[in-house]
């Protein structure tokens, strides 16, 4: 049995119990950080977006500035040219940035097509997310994906940096960790959650690390990995987290994300989402194939 393999295995015979560890068990051992408050923890806060995605912004803002419980100085809204966009950033107090000026390569630069789809702009999207320190002002950013709304209270920093997992489990998304790292990711749990918060420090090192093992630019590196038999290969949010665990997990926290995927429908509004499913998920996914 090979190593993802046996990974895959432990996944599925322990998700379980890790999740009420650290749903129930471990959350009621945790003790708040005497040396940092939340809300003392400033942050800017990255949201690629995608046009297929505008309809749901309202509902993500909300989200954010109702449950991100730091102080946020900047909102930053990634995309095309797009009027539409630029005009909902200038008037929901949101700095809108092009995203070829936050992107570290062209899109264009970017041949990404598996059983004839082009992935190009999802895979850009995920290079955003990386790139994002490039024009966030404070050491900690939170990326967010576009279709993704909180609805309960979301801490990420108090002195460690909160990492929520989830019970999906890709393979190639390890594998290209793998790749790019030339060593085994020890993680049997998936950080994929549609946000995670990166510590610029950090996020530094790992650049500069993949650039170092392969003589290159991190991004390239990152290109010539793709594996166009895969529809996703590459997983920014697993290989920044598995990469933060292996170089410094007493500086890490685990916590279940509690994330619920459910059917789009951006006319629902904060509160009937928080009063549908808040019993049961800490977040909402509205994908847009899921209509």
């Amino acid at each position: 049995m090979n190593y993802y393999r046996r990974r895959q295995l432990l996944h599925t015979l322990f998700f379980p119990l890790l999740k009420w560890y650290f749903s129930h068990a471990r959350a009621s051992q945790r003790e708040p950080s005497p040396q940092v408050n939340p809300l003392d923890t400033p942050i800017d806060v990255v949201i690629p977006v995608a046009t297929k995605d505008v309809e749901m912004l309202p509902l993500v803002l909300q989200g954010v500035r109702r449950f991100v419980k730091h102080k946020i100085d900047h909102i930053y809204l990634a995309s095309s040219p797009n009027q539409q966009i630029a005009r909902f950033a200038h008037e929901h107090g949101c700095t809108f940035v092009n995203e070829d000026d936050l992107s570290p390569l062209p899109k264009a630069d970017i041949d990404y097509i598996c059983n004839g789809i082009d992935r190009s702009g999802w895979l850009l999207q995920q290079l955003i997310k990386l790139n994002a320190d490039s024009v966030c002002e404070n050491d900690m950013y939170l990326a967010l994906d576009a279709d993704t709304v909180l609805i309960q209270e979301h801490i990420f920093f108090h002195g460690k940096t909160i990492f929520r997992f989830d019970k999906k489990y890709y393979k190639p998304f390890f594998r290209t960790h793998e790749l790019l790292f030339n060593s085994k990711p020890t993680s049997i749990v998936s950080y994929v959650c549609h946000l995670m918060l990166f510590n610029v420090d950090v996020l530094k090192k790992f650049k500069d690390t993949i650039s170092q093992l392969h003589q290159c630019n991190w991004s390239t590196a990152i290109l010539a990995a793709i594996d166009t038999n895969e529809k996703s290969y590459f997983s920014e949010y697993e290989s920044y987290a598995n990469f933060f665990s292996q170089h410094y997990k007493k500086d890490m926290e685990l916590r279940y994300s509690h994330n619920l995927a459910i059917p789009r429908n951006s006319s629902l509004g904060l509160d009937h989402l928080i009063g549908e499913y808040s019993a049961v998920a800490q977040s909402i996914s509205m994908h847009e194939y899921r209509r």
